[in-house]
């Protein structure tokens, strides 16, 4: 109980602080609503982590938070500078519920959280066509435990005694704070999870409305992306057809309830259901409801965060306040790390096409990169001074389509079984319709700007945006 009074109090003080955020209200209700929970999140769970740092202890830091927040609370209320009231909320939802596209999200969120709750259950209840837990669970695990009971309170890795913890933990630490107010172990590891998935899907939705404007349009591709897999329907397919051929209706049905293969993880080279070691169709990518949504727990937090400063960075720009969403962009490098740099190609694309508007995206990336500097230090430093044998950036050209020994341009000579000498087939097998779409879109736009046709800004952003963070990762690994 005392863990969910302190939850609800962090979702309090984030819509205190979104005044700061959202000074003029450009935010619509719905994004008000989604962003709250995640400014209070993040913000709580940073200063619980800098007080317990300086006192050595994590229950003192607790208290102290929570005092910050309750205080901060009732002056916000006091003041009347709450960002939405009763009567705004109750009639948004009367809107909102007639929306068959606000039921879709619901379904969506619901089908998500589910399946992230049963990340740590012994059997599949609800599908069977991913492994059920992935090895680094119990990394995570682990970091969770020694973050709620290091005494006094340190920050190192649960695994190797004295070694620093140079994963990005900032989902562990919330976790660690409602482990410590008594939430078992397995609420604790989930809840995060679960919230953000729900707020990301939320963000994500109202992120596309602001470019296609139609809720059902936006709500159509949210899905498409969330649960898009690739091609491997169409091997689903073939096992389906082998297993009517083989046993008829039954076996066709026993093939649907349980797939012999995980059908976005079908290779083997990086491994999925052990019926797909010897699949040497290349398909790696996983559908990202499962893998970065359920497995990966610090995604959903950088998901969420990266999606707020996208949205609050273009509804304020160029005004100067546009720059104050550095100071949440910041914290991604704690939250996660490749989404910060996701966020930072993203937001070179974005300054392609506004050139003229250079300065509201320097402000932003100063005060971005201050926040960022003292989060990369740490998780960076033990690595610069211990060495690595490992180099985070090297050249790589189309991610994993095939091995690069020889040279990071061309595939090598004698390629593996299981890889592909053409990027354009591995992109489109592995991102399937959604890749299609997409470079059709860019093709008609590109014929556009031949052609001095007007096109919005909006979509030149979005087109360039994409384009720099698809080409960035299929040039480097990182």
């Amino acid at each position: 109980m005392i863990a969910l009074f302190f939850f609800i109090v962090q979702i309090g003080f984030g819509y205190t602080l979104l005044s700061f955020f959202d000074p003029v209200r450009k935010f619509s209700l719905s994004l008000r609503l989604l962003a709250g929970p995640v400014i209070g999140l993040v913000a709580s769970t940073i200063l619980t982590l800098l007080f317990a740092l300086v006192a050595g202890n994590l229950s003192a830091a607790i208290t102290v938070v929570l005092g910050i927040m309750l205080v901060t609370i009732i002056l916000t209320y006091r003041s009347k500078a709450f960002p939405f009231n009763l009567r705004e909320l109750f009639s948004g939802f009367l809107r909102w519920v007639r929306l068959p596209s606000f039921w879709t999200l619901i379904l969506l969120a619901i089908i998500i959280s589910l399946l992230a709750y049963q990340a740590l259950l012994p059997q599949p209840p609800f599908y069977d066509a991913i492994l059920i837990g992935w090895g680094d669970i119990g990394l995570h695990l682990g970091i969770i435990q020694r973050l709620a009971t290091a005494d006094p309170f340190i920050i190192e890795h649960p695994a190797l005694a004295g070694h620093p913890l140079t994963y990005s933990f900032l989902g562990h630490m919330l976790s660690a704070i409602y482990l410590k107010l008594g939430a078992s172990l397995l609420v604790a590891y989930h809840m995060p999870v679960i919230v953000f998935d729900i707020l990301a899907v939320g963000l994500f939705a109202s992120f596309l409305h602001l470019f296609v404007r139609k809720r059902w349009l936006a709500v159509i591709l949210t899905v498409l992306i969330l649960f898009g897999g690739g091609l491997g329907w169409w091997w689903f397919g073939k096992d389906v057809a082998q297993g009517y051929k083989i046993g008829g209706t039954q076996g066709a049905i026993e093939i649907v309830s349980h797939p012999p293969h995980e059908y976005t993880h079908l290779d083997n080279r990086t491994s999925g259901k052990p019926a797909g070691y010897d699949a040497p169709n290349n398909i790696v990518w996983i559908v990202p409801a499962l893998s970065f949504m359920v497995h990966q727990r610090s995604f959903p937090i950088g998901m969420a965060l990266a999606l707020l400063v996208l949205m609050g960075f273009l509804l304020y720009r160029p005004d100067r306040r546009a720059a104050r969403f550095g100071l949440l962009a910041g914290t991604l490098q704690l939250a996660h790390n490749h989404t910060f740099i996701a966020l930072a190609f993203i937001f070179f694309g974005f300054l392609i096409v506004e050139y003229k508007a250079w300065r509201c995206y320097i402000r932003f990336a100063i005060i971005t990169i201050l926040i960022a500097i003292p989060f990369a230090l740490y998780l960076a430093l033990p690595t610069i001074i211990h060495g690595s044998n490992t180099h985070f950036f090297k050249p790589w050209w189309g991610w994993m389509t095939c091995g690069h020994n020889m040279g990071w341009l061309t595939c090598d000579p004698t390629t593996q079984e299981g890889t592909d000498r053409s990027a354009l087939w591995f992109w489109t097998k592995n991102f399937g319709m959604v890749f299609v779409g997409w470079a059709l879109a860019l093709l008609y736009l590109t014929v556009q700007w031949f052609r001095w046709r007007v096109v919005d800004v909006n979509t030149k952003l979005v087109a360039a945006g994409s384009l720099v963070l698809f080409a960035a990762p299929n040039l480097f690994l990182f």
